[in-house]
């Protein structure tokens, strides 16, 4: 379609949800792809063959010339260009948050948005990952490399900047298929996947998976 980056729901601008209710919230969708920049530092050895890993998107996808990379990936260019940063829907989320200070804002990407929403970084204060003791499933290697395609850090930068105020928000998530609910620096992140039968059978997802509740916005206060 004729759609471009940064346009969405309401013609393009944020929407606002439960506008007569105690608690209403503004909603926000944060258009992005992965740049590499989630990569595991300190896990070199095991993304040496990342070249040859048969993930779908280097089959599917062919990016403009200008954000192609020697590792397939595309570059940080390509996210700031779908993040849109001063796009019609940002400015708009802006301004409504200066002048909505009782608005709570949901923001939601598929990619992940910052290292501590990767599936093995256990501890969300902990600024190095601790390899020896969080790979301790045999799939050491497959996570590293999921972390090369799994988002970027521009993407966090992005809905961090969407206000200043200090404000209620939370952030949903999808893509790593693994559950993930927790505050870090003012931001609540949220992932909650059903997963693949598999995932549940084999525990990676809880077999009671359900909707959550993410915003009340009858909820005064």
């Amino acid at each position: 379609g004729d759609r471009g980056p940064g346009e969405a729901t309401a013609g393009g601008r944020p929407f606002l949800l439960g506008e007569d209710h105690g608690s209403p919230v503004l909603l926000c969708p944060v258009e992005a792809w992965y740049d590499g920049s989630l990569e595991i530092a300190g896990c070199e050895d095991l993304t040496e063959s990342f070249d040859t890993w048969p993930w779908v998107d280097f089959v599917r996808c062919v990016w403009p010339e200008k954000y192609r990379t020697p590792r397939k990936i595309p570059s940080p260019e390509m996210v700031k260009a779908l993040l849109d940063t001063e796009g019609t829907l940002a400015s708009a989320a802006r301004r409504t948050l200066e002048e909505r200070s009782d608005l709570g804002l949901v923001t939601f990407s598929h990619f992940l948005p910052v290292d501590r929403t990767l599936p093995d970084w256990k501890d969300v204060d902990a600024d190095v990952f601790d390899r020896e003791r969080w790979f301790d499933h045999g799939a050491g290697s497959t996570s590293a490399k999921f972390s090369l395609v799994a988002g970027s850090r521009l993407i966090d930068v992005h809905l961090r900047s969407l206000r200043g105020d200090g404000g209620d928000h939370v952030h949903v998530f999808g893509h790593s298929h693994r559950p993930k609910d927790f505050e870090w620096e003012g931001v609540r992140y949220v992932h909650n996947p059903l997963g693949k039968p598999r995932e549940r059978e084999s525990g990676m997802v809880g077999i009671d998976v359900d909707f959550q509740l993410i915003w009340d916005t009858s909820h005064k206060g």
